[in-house]
């Protein structure tokens, strides 16, 4: 029945024209400059050096029940990483990302300082994480719950997702592990997960 409907047919082709060019509908749709297209913002900001790759490490996959023990984050040739203390356990957490209780005691500061430093660090950059929805769940919960006077803040930060950018521009991967994009694009890096090592792979 399409065929008898020339501009439906028509509109069909155009979103999928604009999938296989990595674009969305929703790309176009409530935003100021429709013309000013997100991956052009990006590749702008990737120009200006004003790109900051982060990751998290935490206890556990709830936000609202888990801790954040880790945060690394790279600009350039500058990175961060921050370690937070817990009094969650590690017991099962430590086996994926192999932060020890021991290290924590060595290295680990309050959240609310280390939250605070990351803040700096990312200010009027754009921020990117592979899998963004978790890591970005995670801080808006800490935020909310240590500091929300800097949750806006953090809100209103420009964030690309390396895993739906790669999904959009690189359809039908069997896999979008970080672990493996790095073996499919033959990429120096390694997914450890340990967020300075998963920074430098992302």
């Amino acid at each position: 029945h399409l065929l008898t409907h020339d501009p439906q047919f028509a509109a069909i082709r155009y979103l999928a024209q604009l999938q296989r060019q990595g674009s969305l509908l929703t790309d176009f749709i409530a935003v100021k400059a429709p013309y000013q297209h997100h991956l052009k913002a990006l590749v702008q900001a990737v120009h200006d050096e004003k790109v900051v790759f982060f990751d998290t490490e935490t206890t556990g996959l709830n936000a609202k029940q888990d801790d954040i023990v880790q945060i690394a984050a790279m600009c350039g040739e500058t990175t961060i990483d921050l370690y937070c203390k817990t009094d969650k356990s590690l017991a099962l957490s430590s086996q994926i990302h192999h932060i020890t209780e021991e290290k924590l005691a060595q290295d680990g500061q309050e959240i609310e300082l280390q939250l605070k430093k990351f803040l700096d660090f990312v200010k009027d950059k754009v921020i990117i994480a592979h899998n963004l929805a978790f890591d970005d769940r995670m801080l808006q919960a800490h935020l909310a719950k240590h500091l929300p006077e800097y949750l806006q803040q953090y809100q209103q930060q420009t964030k690309y997702c390396t895993l739906q950018l790669t999904k959009r521009l690189v359809p039908y991967l069997e896999s979008y592990k970080l672990s493996d994009l790095l073996q499919a694009f033959k990429l120096e890096g390694e997914n450890t997960h340990n967020a300075l090592d998963d920074v430098f792979a992302g």
